[in-house]
């Protein structure tokens, strides 16, 4: 990835400009060379790929121009971790040294400059560079300049929030909130005497000391996070619009608090109801106990790996990922196990059993951290439980499931570990969480912290700690995959050849209160008795000076003892017994069973009388035990009597007839008085015990008394004015009673009233009671007899409310046309009750039926031209009126027989509607009659 494109303009320059050289190791000058010039490139020792290995050299540039000095402009600057790039202000590596670069990446997208001091008066800068054995990086690209010098000063005071402490460090924590903000106030106290300098025209190169450095014009205030634990040099280089360089440092010290060493054993099984002390400072008997330790920090970070790596379904296929670590001296080996401060791995995946996982180390040792097979169905940190079918995933952001990288979790390898093994580990922890792809899961997982390995890790002693480490994680089954997203080792601090060393001292210790499992606390003392079987996790807090807060978790599986043996009442060898069977009535099957005679088994036969143990034990040692005691005794009689009735009026009271020896008394209800008052008819009996457990029952059976079941009927409601006859069936050989003092078994009801009884039956009584209420009837009233004319009809109606009707003849209509003489009836029906009315009609003859037309068409059509009545007799004292709607007198006449022709006066009268009065004596009914009505006359 070397500058194709500054190689061509860089040809460009050399054919435009005779004077422009490209400068380089054995490429332009040697090693200790002094160069003049005022133009040109200055590369490393290979302009188009990397640099080489073990290279050291130097070189001095010296200003080609009379009162001018050297200005070297980086446009890319690569080192790699183990090398340094050295600037040095003067003509030898004897002069200060201005800068110097390790494992630093600015890129290939930079304009850096490097200027004499003001103080440099010769104007000339010395470069020298060493490699390790690794070629790693590119290494430089620098134009080179000649400038006015750097007579115009360039000051900063570099603050911090958090603040430095009084010996100038800023502490931090990286578990809590490892973001520091950087301020920097500036100062040009010579500005304008030769050209004008301003933050806005000056660039800032902050270096944080983890290889996360930024260059940007005009950056006075920054934020900066630290994700690793450890010590860091920042410093600060600001360069003004000339290419001049502050020439006193600014800087700043970061140190990180660094995580504890514990060293907290307990248990990994106990059993519920036993009891533990855990204290990792004070001795306890029993005690499991332990330390914990301040870890010293260092200004030194070994490397850990960038690029992620997929493990996707490989059945058989193993994924690699490799460290290159330089940081130790030459041949320097790892002679001390315990300087292994652990193997840090950050990795999600869906099956633990899976995997197998090891380290392999420069010298070919290779340590297996996880064995394969082994790990059940455990998840490692917190996967999307889909496989990707051998495709990569795209980044985090992925939004399709079965592409979705999880969350991974740290695992740290190492000898002194929280943990067990992870495949001992994978059936103790269960969790639930929303994973990356939005679904809820319940799952058995591991934890993050340290585990144990599945290898012995003291066969790296020997190894030389700089070279290529390894970590391997074979696949070997499929459906199941994840991603490791990084590793690293991590080794003491003292190892480290001339590295700054601090220690982070502890201001406070002690146990965090968990929901259940922990009877006591105090301080870094835990009392602990499992009361159910579980994994139960107790975590012990740590916080240091910098207030930084390390939890550690004390995993310990509570083992449930085997199910306590149940052997009964003591009991006893009675007369005539030789020996006696004593039984564990509720045997756990994954339990051994021991006796205190030393017989074993469930159940066990004894001939002598005594104390007997049964102890139940499980493959972990819990125990559980009963015991009974075996006596010697004679025979109890017991006695209840003669079957009988029970009377729920009067309940029978069981007293059983015994031997004064009687001790106690177990009646089959599980009562153990010596009298039961009984609540039902049914079998009872009764084990009288005396002292020595020996035993004898009588049992009675009492039937129900029939009296006891015997009931009135429920109450009823009958019709208004109603009753019925009552005949009630006692049972036999009882007596009844009624409230009104009648004896006997038959009675008539009424309505609107309550009847209680006693029934008795040989001496047993059952009250009873029930209420006669009644309901409306329907009552209607369809008229009084009538007589009419046998030419004429009537209608006789019936109303009430709700009810339905039915008429003589059938119809249910609530009305009836009576047409012939007869009698007629209507029974009403409402809620089961039934009213009946009647009537008589009678008949009789009717002479001179009249009949009246209402219109009239006097027209001359010959076709009801004239207003006629007509009549079946001759009437006596006739006489007819017609008014207009005045009540004009339009005609009158009493002549029965004159007709009316529609005019007044003889003029025709208008088309309108009038009125008339008819008044006659009725000879054959011997009555005056009179009609009215009106009459309308169409043209």
């Amino acid at each position: 990835m070397k500058r194709l494109a500054l190689l061509t303009l860089f040809y460009i320059f050399c054919v435009t400009s005779t004077q422009a050289q490209i400068y380089s190791f054995n490429n332009g000058f040697t090693n200790g060379q002094s160069i003049t010039t005022c133009s040109g490139t200055f590369f490393d020792s290979s302009p188009n790929a990397t640099y080489g290995t073990f290279e050291n050299y130097s070189v001095t540039f010296s200003p080609g121009a009379a009162n001018r000095v050297i200005q070297m402009i980086f446009t890319e600057l690569a080192i790699g971790s183990g090398d340094t790039l050295f600037m040095y202000d003067g003509a030898s590596m004897n002069n200060n040294l201005i800068t110097s670069f390790t494992n630093t990446n600015l890129g290939s997208n930079i304009s850096f400059r490097i200027n004499p001091t003001d103080t440099n008066n010769s104007g000339k800068l010395t470069f020298a560079f060493k490699s390790d054995g690794i070629a790693d990086a590119v290494g430089w690209t620098a134009e080179i300049k000649c400038i006015f010098p750097c007579r115009q000063s360039i000051l900063g005071n570099l603050n911090s929030n958090p603040a430095k402490d009084a010996n100038g460090y800023i502490n931090i924590c990286t578990n809590a909130n490892g973001t520091v903000q950087f301020n920097v106030a500036t100062a040009y106290p010579n500005n304008g005497t030769i050209y004008n300098q301003a933050d806005s025209t000056s660039l800032f190169y902050w270096s944080f000391g983890d290889g996360k450095d930024t260059l940007k014009k005009d950056l006075t205030n920054i934020s900066h996070t630290y994700t690793q634990e450890g010590g860091y040099n920042v410093k600060l280089v600001i360069t003004d619009s000339n290419g001049c360089n502050n020439s006193l440092p600014i800087f700043a010290k970061v140190r990180t608090g660094i995580t504890p060493t514990y060293s907290i054993v307990a248990p990994a099984n106990l059993c519920v109801l036993d009891s533990i002390k855990i204290s990792p400072s004070i001795g306890f008997v029993p005690n499991v106990g332990g330390s914990v330790t301040a870890t010293q920090g260092s200004f030194l970070s070994l490397p850990i790996s960038g690029d992620s790596l997929f493990l996707p379904d490989g059945s058989g296929v193993t994924y690699s990922s490799s460290l290159v670590i330089n940081q130790f001296n030459p041949g320097q080996t790892l002679t001390n196990i315990n300087d292994l401060k652990g193997i840090f791995v950050t990795m999600e995946h869906s099956y633990l059993g899976d995997l197998n996982i090891s380290i392999t180390a420069p010298n070919g040792v290779v340590v297996h951290l996880k064995n394969y097979p082994g790990g059940a169905d455990c998840y490692l940190g917190e996967p999307v439980d889909e496989d990707f079918g051998g495709v990569p995933p795209p980044p985090l952001t992925s939004g399709m499931l079965g592409t979705i990288v999880g969350k991974g979790y740290e695992y740290i390898f190492k000898n002194n570990a929280n943990f067990g093994t992870m495949a001992f580990e994978s059936t103790r922890h269960t969790q639930s969480y929303t994973d990356n792809s939005g679904r809820s899961i319940t799952h058995r997982y591991l934890p993050p912290g340290s585990y144990l390995p599945s290898g012995n890790l003291s066969s790296l002693v020997g190894t030389t700690l700089n070279g290529t480490w390894t970590i391997k994680i074979k696949d070997n089954l499929a459906i199941d995959n994840g991603y490791l997203f990084n590793w690293k080792l991590d080794f003491n601090p003292s190892l480290f050849p001339n590295a700054e060393i601090y220690n982070v001292p502890i201001v406070s210790q002690n146990w965090v209160t968990p929901a259940t499992g922990l009877i006591n606390l105090t301080g870094t003392i835990a009392t602990i008795i499992p009361t159910a079987p579980g994994n139960l996790s107790y975590a012990y807090r740590v916080t240091d000076v910098y207030g930084c807060v390390f939890d550690t978790t004390v995993n310990i599986n509570a083992i449930a003892s085997p199910i306590k043996p149940i052997l009964g009442n003591d009991t006893s060898f009675c007369t005539g017994q030789n020996f006696l069977t004593l039984t564990v009535s509720n045997p756990d099957n994954s339990a051994s069973y021991t006796w205190n005679n030393g017989a074993s088994g469930v159940a066990i036969p004894i001939a002598t009388a005594g104390v007997y143990i049964a102890i139940a034990n499980n493959t972990f040692g819990c125990k559980s035990a009963d015991t009974i005691l075996v006596n010697t005794a004679s025979l109890v009689n017991v006695n209840l009597g003669n079957d009988t009735m029970y009377c729920a009026s009067k309940p029978n009271l069981l007293k059983p007839i015994v031997s004064s020896n009687v001790f106690g008394y177990l009646w089959n209800n599980g009562s153990t008085k010596d009298t039961l008052t009984i609540t039902g008819p049914g079998t009872y009996s009764v084990i009288a015990n005396t002292l020595n457990g020996c035993t004898n029952f009588d049992e009675i059976v009492i039937v129900d008394n029939p009296v006891n079941t015997f009931r009135m009927p429920a109450d009823t409601i009958i019709c208004d004015k109603s009753s019925y006859l009552l005949t009630i069936t006692p049972p036999s050989n009882t007596s009844i009673t009624w409230n009104d003092g009648f004896t006997g078994f038959t009675k008539n009801i009424t309505a609107n009233n309550t009847y209680s009884t006693i029934a008795n039956n040989v001496g047993c009584l059952t009250n009873n009671k029930f209420t006669v209420t009644s309901k409306p009837l329907p009552i209607v009233n369809i008229g009084n007899d009538t007589t009419i004319c046998n030419t004429k009809s009537v209608v006789v109606t019936a109303k009430y409310a709700g009810a339905s009707f039915t008429w003589n003849d059938n119809s249910t209509d609530s009305f009836l046309l009576i047409k012939s003489p007869n009698t007629y009836w209507i029974e009403a029906l409402l809620n089961q009750c039934t009213f009946r009315d009647s009537i008589e009609v009678k008949y009789k003859k009717c002479e001179c039926e009249t009949v009246i037309p209402n219109a009239f068409s006097p027209n001359g059509d010959n076709i009801n031209d004239e207003f006629v009545i007509k009549m079946e007799c001759i009437p006596s004292l006739y006489h007819i009126t017609i008014f207009n709607r005045n009540g004009q007198i339009m005609f009158d006449s009493k002549d029965y027989t004159k007709r009316w022709n529609g005019t007044f006066n003889g003029i025709p009268l208008p088309i309108s509607t009038y009125y008339y009065t008819l008044t006659y004596y009725n000879a054959g009914l011997q009555l005056p009659e009179r009609f009215s009505g009106s009459i309308t006359i169409l043209r």
